[in-house]
């Protein structure tokens, strides 16, 4: 502050000084803290209106630099097959970087960087002075030269497993402090809360097509089968008939549907051993016989059942 005045019948300017360092730190930590806050609750937003993974993970990275203000972002995900960390999304400085990032879990050098790190121990892993940080000394020289002063990397885990990891970097050297990381690691868990949901989905959904073709299978096979045919519920009561057990006992579904089918073809004299062999069907046993059955008109045949 400057003030002007007199002293001993001089003017005189008076100068005061006060040291507001901590004071500044604080602002500033606040102001970091808050554009975390604005990344988390933006990327919650997206994972509430975005259902497809690889748009989840491009909006997350814009978010990450257009909110976060962080000089570059990018997403990996973990190829079992080679043993490679494979970016599927990115934003912010870029350049050539991820071209030549190499990240490789099956080799000694190039899996121990913070990714690596991250993946293989499935908590985060923080680099806080990129340039006097050994575990970044193969992409030391392309980090300095796109002024990444520090990054974060932070786990994604798909039912425990870790598949990928979220890569931040900062132009600040010591950017990612306690308040940050705690923010991040919810983020990620956040992240790994959608990708299970959408693996589920995905199984889900794999599931009913599945299912859909099974039935359109069996009803293929059911409806052009030579050999006579016919669903029972639990009561032994006909639920559907094939044309084959149309052709063969003279019935249509329309007939027979919802009796009991010892009721419908089993001769009078041959009733109590037909429900024998009903009885171990219930009881989950295969039966294999040949005996005589009744048609529509009273006619007997002779058929393996």
């Amino acid at each position: 502050n400057l003030t002007s005045g007199e002293y001993f019948g001089k003017k005189v300017v008076i100068a005061t000084a006060r040291d507001i360092t901590e004071r500044k730190r604080a602002e500033e930590q606040i102001k970091r803290l808050n554009h975390i806050y604005i990344v988390l609750s933006n990327i919650n937003q997206a994972i509430v209106r975005i259902h497809e993974r690889e748009q989840l993970f491009i909006e997350a990275c814009r978010i990450a630099v257009d909110d976060g203000k962080f000089r570059m972002a990018w997403l990996g995900m973990v190829n079992y097959q080679t043993q490679k960390v494979e970016a599927v999304a990115s934003a912010g400085l870029i350049n050539d970087y991820l071209d030549k990032i190499d990240i490789d879990l099956s080799s000694e050098k190039r899996s121990k960087g913070p990714t690596g790190r991250a993946i293989q121990s499935g908590t985060h892993f923080i680099v806080n002075d990129i340039e006097n940080d050994d575990t970044m000394i193969p992409w030391k020289e392309d980090a300095k030269r796109l002024s990444f002063r520090s990054s974060a990397s932070f786990p994604l885990k798909v039912f425990g497993k870790t598949n990928g990891c979220f890569n931040l970097y900062s132009s600040e050297v010591g950017f990612f402090d306690e308040g940050e990381i705690k923010l991040l690691d919810e983020l990620a868990t956040d992240i790994s809360f959608a990708l299970e949901f959408m693996e589920r989905e995905a199984q889900r959904k794999q599931a009913e097509e599945e299912i859909i073709s099974q039935k359109n299978r069996f009803e293929q096979l059911f409806e052009n089968s030579p050999i006579a045919i016919v669903l029972l519920d639990d009561q032994d009561k006909v639920v559907h008939i094939n044309e084959a057990f149309s052709a063969l006992f003279g019935y249509f579904l329309e007939e027979v549907k919802g009796q009991a089918l010892n009721d419908i073809i089993v001769p009078p004299e041959l009733k109590e051993e037909a429900e024998s062999y009903s009885d171990q069907t219930r009881a989950g046993n295969q039966i294999n016989i040949e005996s005589y059955r009744k048609k529509k008109d009273g006619t007997l045949v002779y058929v393996q059942i």
